[in-house]
């Protein structure tokens, strides 16, 4: 059914809306332009095959991504993380929740109704820093607006797994390309880890044409020298023993090009953390807090001077630019 057009000369109700809605960025509307977006049927030439859902950013940094989609399910992304990661924390909410309910309705002792409704807030804290905080489920928010500044630039990223930091650099700088490596063996918090997962994920963020998948070791890179202008590694360089570490930075500098950049993303286990995963080994108040000194030196020692470094929500970063090689 054909829409009734509005008299000429005059501007449909809708149309008022639209121009509205687009021309007032307080709206924030995560896929762009109105019309483009939502008003153009499935296979309309205008429509893009695949959403964007973050923008780059104009300050260098990554966009922080919208509420609705994560709470309603529905990114595009998959980055495997298991069920007690993502939307786990729901069930003790429910549970608990309709516990402390209980407990109300039918005047059970006080002390039932407290600590299930606790545990009930605990469990929506959890989700909450999970998905919107920790951003467990889309691609990581680069953490300084230091890394490749102008926006170009063939990076490197170590152990990329599903895709968090290749779609991080992708998103964040339009004009780079990434070569993402990982031997894809072994379980290490990923359900079915492989390439195609994460080209998927490239897929869906509509940089597929940029990105390149590769099966290997960080700790022996099948590249030549100076082949890079960055390199990242998040949560995966911090998962091997400490002399695998110097390996792997050792090799990174050799890749890199004098004046490349490496983004070093580890894990850190602060209040949020804690907060969303107080029992999980290795993570939660049994967790072991990052040698931040340690990590320094052995970065220098790898060729890199360590321009930055600093902290975001469950993350610990450095920034090394690669220094030129004494001859």
């Amino acid at each position: 059914m054909n829409p009734i057009p509005a008299p000429a000369g005059t501007t449909s109700q809708g149309e008022s809306w639209r121009r509205e809605w687009d021309s007032n960025p307080r709206y924030g509307f995560p896929y762009g332009g109105f019309q483009d977006r939502c008003l153009q049927p499935l296979g309309h030439p205008s429509a893009p095959e695949t959403p964007n859902i973050r923008e780059p950013s104009t300050d260098g940094r990554e966009p922080k991504p919208t509420i609705l989609p994560g709470m309603l399910g529905t990114s595009p992304f998959d980055f495997g993380y298991p069920w007690w990661m993502t939307w786990g924390h729901l069930v003790p909410f429910v549970v608990f929740g309709l516990v402390a309910l209980a407990a109300w309705f039918l005047a059970w002792r006080r002390w039932t109704m407290v600590a299930s409704g606790l545990l009930a807030l605990w469990g929506l804290a959890g989700f909450l820093v999970m998905n919107h905080v920790v951003l467990v489920g889309q691609p990581l928010r680069l953490p300084t607006p230091q890394f490749l500044p102008a926006g170009s630039g063939r990076v490197l990223d170590l152990g990329a797994g599903s895709g968090r930091a290749t779609l991080m650099v992708l998103q964040a700088r339009p004009k780079s390309t990434v070569v993402a490596i990982d031997i894809y063996s072994g379980y290490w918090g990923i359900d079915g880890n492989t390439p195609e997962r994460l080209k998927r994920n490239a897929a869906a963020a509509g940089a597929a044409h940029r990105v390149e998948v590769q099966v290997g070791d960080m700790r022996e890179l099948p590249f030549p020298g100076q082949s890079f202008d960055g390199a990242v590694s998040s949560f995966a360089i911090d998962h091997l023993r400490r002399d695998d570490v110097r390996r792997a930075l050792g090799e990174a500098a050799r890749v890199l090009r004098p004046g490349g950049q490496l983004l070093i993303m580890n894990l850190r286990v602060d209040g949020w953390i804690r907060l969303a995963l107080p029992a999980l080994p290795g993570h939660g108040y049994f967790g072991r807090q990052q040698d931040t000194e340690w990590w320094r030196a052995a970065i220098t020692e790898a060729g890199f001077e360590v321009v930055e470094q600093g902290t975001q929500p469950g993350t610990q970063y450095f920034l090394g630019r690669r220094t030129a090689p004494t001859p």
